[in-house]
C-alpha cells in the first residue's frame, strides 16, 4: 500500500503540473511546430505498452534508475502526460479568449496568466484528471514488474 502511494502521488502531481503547462502553451501560444508537438503527444497514446517494454527497461538501466521507485515515477509521468496534455489543452482552449486578452492588457506575464486566470478556472478538469491518472497509475502492475526486481 505505501509503495503504491509512494509511486502514485508524485506521479500524479508531476503529470498535472506538466500537462497544465503544456496544455496552456499549446492552446494559447501557437508557434511553428506546435501542432506537430501536440500530434506527438496524442500519437504516443496509440503505442501498445508491449512495444515499449524492452527500450524503456534498457533506458532505465542506462540511466541507473532500474529497480528504483524513481524509475516508476519517471515512467508514469512520461507516459501519462500525453493523454493529460490532450485533456488539458482541450479544456484550456475552450476558455474564452477575452480572459487572456484582459489579463495581458493588465500587464500579466504568461506565467501570471496561467497561475491567476487558468488554474482557478481549470480546477474541475484538474480534479477529474487527477482521479483518472491516479486510477491508471495505481492499477498498473505491468510496468512495476518490468522496471523493478525487488
Amino acid at each position: 500500500f505505501l509503495n503504491s502511494l509512494l509511486i502514485t502521488v508524485p506521479s500524479v502531481i508531476g503529470v498535472l503540473i506538466l500537462s497544465t503547462l503544456t496544455g496552456f502553451v499549446l492552446s494559447r501560444y501557437p508557434f511553428r511546430g506546435s501542432n506537430l508537438i501536440f500530434a506527438l503527444f496524442v500519437g504516443g497514446n496509440f503505442l501498445p505498452a508491449q512495444i515499449m517494454m524492452i527500450p524503456v527497461r534498457d533506458l532505465m538501466v542506462r540511466l541507473g534508475l532500474y529497480d528504483t521507485v524513481y524509475a516508476l515515477i519517471v515512467f508514469h509521468i512520461a507516459f501519462q502526460t500525453g493523454f493529460a496534455t490532450l485533456f488539458m489543452r482541450n479544456f484550456i482552449a475552450a476558455l474564452p479568449g477575452e480572459l487572456f486578452q484582459a489579463a495581458r492588457a493588465e500587464g500579466a506575464s504568461p506565467f501570471q496568466v496561467l497561475r491567476h486566470v487558468v488554474v482557478p478556472l481549470v480546477r474541475p478538469a484538474l480534479a477529474a484528471l487527477a482521479i483518472l491518472t491516479f486510477t491508471f497509475i495505481w492499477n498498473d502492475y505491468f510496468w512495476a514488474i518490468v522496471l523493478t526486481q525487488s
